[in-house]
């Protein structure tokens, strides 16, 4: 929840700034959660913005506020891709060596986007400045050197994620009982991760493992991954709710 309050924070000083001086304003990257919150109090205070991740299905986007008298057309938005791709061909690139890499130059998880892996290659949306750190410094992910360049957006790699596709039956809604089905854990283990913060439910954290879901709800877990609920189908004649999880694989 502080979190949430710092961004609102921030978003109402570039509202403020975009309002007061006729500046165009930036956000730092948002997930999905913050940006509805941040769209949402923009939207009140009557502010023209669009939202930018570098490609269509983004998850995460930053918030550009423009002044009234200026169209999305003319704004020049600091945002580049940039391609890392690995000198060894057999290494699979994880989302956590690439992410912890590019944060071990000292650069700041809200100046990053989107992490997109390929076979033995990623592609980084991240801030201009951030850009030209990395051109400058990342020479190695774990053990494997890599080479770094600056990509246009029409180049981007888009992969398209693979879902494995479950269909259980359960008692209820709960988030330890979705849980424990969609990942295949105990029911005791599953709390154990919700109680350590580990879980978020449409990117917010959830620390109460008997938080009720509802269909289209996202799930991710630290260490775990993440799933969609999918569809709820009703129920069985034992009165169990028939539900469809798609995990990510």
């Amino acid at each position: 929840m502080e979190k949430e309050k710092e961004v609102l924070n921030k978003i109402k000083d570039k509202v403020k700034i975009c309002k007061k001086r006729g500046m165009i304003t930036y956000t730092d990257f948002l997930n999905p959660f913050q940006f509805d919150l941040c769209s949402s109090f923009i939207k009140a205070n009557e502010v023209n913005f669009f939202g930018f991740g570098g490609y269509e299905q983004a998850e995460r986007k930053i918030i550009v506020l423009l002044p009234s008298d200026m169209n999305q057309e003319d704004v020049e938005i600091p945002i580049k891709v940039i391609h890392i791709k690995s000198n060894s061909k057999t290494t699979k690139l994880e989302h956590r060596d690439v992410l912890g890499a590019v944060l071990g130059l000292g650069l700041s998880r809200e100046k990053i986007g989107d992490v997109i892996l390929q076979k033995n290659s990623v592609d980084v949306i991240v801030y201009k400045e951030v850009a030209e750190l990395i051109l400058m410094y990342l020479e190695k992910l774990g053990k494997d050197m890599v080479s770094c360049e600056e990509i246009d957006f029409t180049q981007l790699s888009i992969i398209n994620q693979q879902f494995k596709t479950i269909h259980a039956t359960v008692a209820s809604l709960r988030a330890d009982v979705i849980m424990s089905c969609g990942f295949n854990e105990s029911r005791s283990s599953a709390c154990g991760y919700i109680n350590k913060g580990s879980l978020k439910i449409n990117h917010k954290e959830v620390v109460n493992p008997s938080f009720m879901l509802k269909e289209g709800d996202l799930i991710s877990v630290r260490g775990k991954g993440r799933m969609l609920l999918e569809k709820i189908e009703g129920t069985t004649k034992k009165g169990r709710l028939k539900i469809v999880i798609k995990k990510v694989i």
